[in-house]
């Protein structure tokens, strides 16, 4: 294998179970204050959206790099 394949399948293979975690949680999240959803702010759903694809950047550039390093050695 070239060392893109390597890094593209690797990749693939290792972000799955960080954006599932992340989607069960904030599915989860959702789901425990389902009765009071209309209690909730706008600014508090803003907050909870910018933190969620702030994860969820983070995890993508974290096993990015996790993988270009377990490849180079």
């Amino acid at each position: 294998y070239s060392r893109e394949r390597l890094e593209n399948q690797l990749y693939h293979e290792n972000i799955i179970v960080p954006l599932f975690a992340i989607g069960v949680g904030a599915l989860a999240a959702v789901i425990s204050v389902i009765d009071r959803l209309s209690n909730a702010s706008l600014s508090v759903w803003a907050t909870a959206i910018f933190f969620t694809f702030l994860f969820v950047a983070l995890v993508l550039w974290q096993v990015k790099v996790e993988v270009k390093k377990l490849v180079k050695n």
